[in-house]
């Protein structure tokens, strides 16, 4: 398997911080570091809403992003949140209630 350069950069870069990150933390005195706790969920599941919104546009531009970015801070991107995900925080599958009843018709008054 070979790896694009980009790849290699970013894990160049992710693995220096880690290190780095890590270095500052013992040298403040922590006494243990859970990288399990270094992560970019917030950045993962902003592009994942990006991802949805775009639907199967696998090219956005510029453009396309920015008008995305929009209506999601006006919807709010929690409404977006997916049950599954590999993401920790994520909506519980059972916290809206459903009502399944019919609901009842409107009576119209004819004149």
């Amino acid at each position: 398997m070979q790896l694009s350069h980009q790849t290699l950069s970013g894990l160049h870069i992710s693995v220096n911080s880690i290190v780095e990150c890590s270095k500052f933390l013992l040298s403040e005195g922590v006494e243990f570091i859970l990288t399990s706790h270094y992560n970019q969920d917030p950045l993962e599941e902003e592009f994942l809403h990006l991802r949805h919104k775009g639907g199967s546009n696998d090219n956005p531009t510029v453009y396309d992003i920015k008008n995305n970015l929009s209506q999601m801070r006006v919807i709010g991107s929690t409404a977006l949140a997916p049950i599954h995900s590999n993401i920790t925080k994520h909506r519980k599958a059972g916290g809206l209630p459903i009502d399944c009843r019919p609901i009842a018709k409107k009576h119209i008054n004819t004149l």
